[in-house]
């Protein structure tokens, strides 16, 4: 307020309160007294420059133009304050709602200010809406049951392990220590071991079955059928047997699509002893039938799984004969011989394979039972290859040996075998093989010099 007065009096107003003495150098403040003047030396250098300015520079027209500033100003002042006025609101005239008081727990009425329509007015509920807001509950429900309890982390433990020992084996062996190297030599010989079951177990990777034939393959993975080979009068002689693999994705492979496959590996060694334990069974079952089974000459290069086939043989078995191929017979060589005479030692019979592609001093040498040849290299008009078919089933006759012609898929065949003095002949011409011994028996188709025979 004081400021304010002295603003609004004049300059002479303001000369008139000061005595001369006040406005003399004299009694003017002098920092020259000051104790601490040499430590502004900024302030000291101002004070130095205003002294240079003296009283008597300020004249009449300083004083009006100080004066017309002021009142500028003034009239800047009002003239704002006016406006602040026209502008102000005057809330004691806005009506206004009561207000909510937010320490209140009751809910507040909203029916005077909202209309909400009723159930009827609103419209019906789409079955989208519907499903939104029952998966919405489902969600709640399961979300209620979560609790804070302490879980089981023992599968993330061995988990964890599992890594830190992959990490380990990652390592440079220089760099490993006597733990990590005992932890690493353990799970090589496990892995090992587990590859070494899956190559010996048939049945190690049944695939998961997606179609009917893919779940008939996983629940029978091994199936046999039967044909007969009959003699010129029409009589049943043998039954040979086919081991059959069902393939998820190939379906039934007949022993000519995977013989030639296994023989390289020891797979056919499990493959034949399982079909030997099955045609055991068969053969007690059916003693009046005589079964032939194809077997893998890998046997005798394996003293020890030839004792473990041959332990299979408790008695001697009268109806099983065994066929194995005589070009793998003779490659083995004195092995052959042995492991021939031993399987003849448990009562059980030998059919030679491929006799044709072997000499005569092999036949000479092999004990065996049956000579089976393969009409497909007879065909009808070549006087060479019959010239040795004549000449094999004379050696047979002169040994008293039987000779079985295979693969006689038609009737003129399989009269040409008989006619060229084949014992037996086998083949869809005669029997298609059949997945039971009686169909097999039951289902033969006789030749048309069997049925004048008969007639």
């Amino acid at each position: 307020m004081v400021n304010k007065e002295l603003d609004n009096r004049s300059i002479d107003d303001v000369e008139e309160l000061a005595t001369d003495d006040e406005l003399s150098p004299e009694g003017r403040y002098n920092p020259e007294d000051d104790d601490f003047s040499d430590e502004w030396s900024d302030a000291e250098d101002d004070f130095e420059s205003d002294k240079d300015i003296s009283d008597e520079e300020i004249d009449d027209d300083s004083i009006a133009e100080l004066e017309e500033g002021i009142k500028q100003e003034e009239a800047k002042a009002k003239e704002l304050e006016e406006q602040a006025e026209k502008s102000k609101v005057d809330f004691d005239d806005v009506e206004t709602e009561a207000p909510v008081n937010l320490q209140d727990d009751s809910e507040p009425d909203l029916s005077s200010t909202v209309s909400v329509e009723s159930e009827a007015d609103l419209p019906p509920m789409t079955q989208e809406e519907q499903a939104a807001i029952d998966s919405l509950e489902s969600e709640r429900a399961a979300a209620s049951e979560i609790t804070t309890e302490l879980q089981d982390i023992t599968e993330l433990n061995k988990s964890v392990q599992k890594r830190r020992l992959e990490k380990a084996l990652a390592k440079d062996p220089s760099e490993l220590t006597e733990e990590e190297k005992k932890a690493a030599k353990a799970k090589a010989e496990e892995e090992r071991k587990r590859k070494r079951q899956e190559e010996n177990d048939i049945f190690a990777n049944r695939y998961k079955a997606k179609t009917i034939n893919a779940a008939v393959a996983q629940s029978d993975p091994i199936i046999y059928f039967y044909n007969a080979a009959i003699s010129h009068d029409g009589k049943v002689q043998f039954l040979n047997v086919y081991q059959v693999l069902q393939d998820r994705f190939l379906g039934k492979m007949i022993p000519q699509l995977w013989t030639a496959v296994a023989e390289a590996s020891d797979r056919v060694l499990e493959l034949n002893m399982a079909n030997l334990i099955e045609q055991l069974k068969v053969c007690a079952e059916y003693p009046d039938y005589i079964f032939v089974i194809s077997m893998s000459t890998r046997f005798f290069t394996k003293p020890a799984v030839l004792d473990k086939l041959l332990n299979l043989i408790e008695h001697p078995v009268s109806n099983l004969v065994m066929a194995f191929d005589c070009v793998s017979l003779q490659n083995l060589g004195q092995a052959a011989k042995t492991g021939l005479g031993q399987i003849k030692d448990k009562g059980i019979k030998i059919l030679l394979d491929n006799t044709e592609k072997v000499s005569m001093t092999t036949l000479s040498e092999l004990e065996f039972d049956y000579i089976r040849i393969d009409s497909r290299y007879y065909e009808l008009g070549n006087f060479k290859a019959e010239g040795f078919l004549r000449l094999l089933t004379a050696f047979a006759k002169e040994q008293g040996i039987p000779t079985v012609a295979t693969f006689c898929d038609n009737e003129d065949m399989a009269e040409y075998m008989f006619y060229m003095g084949i014992d037996y002949v086998q083949g869809n011409a005669i029997s298609r093989p059949q997945r039971t011994v009686p169909n097999a028996v039951s289902k033969i188709t006789l030749l048309e010099s069997m049925q004048e025979g008969v007639n």
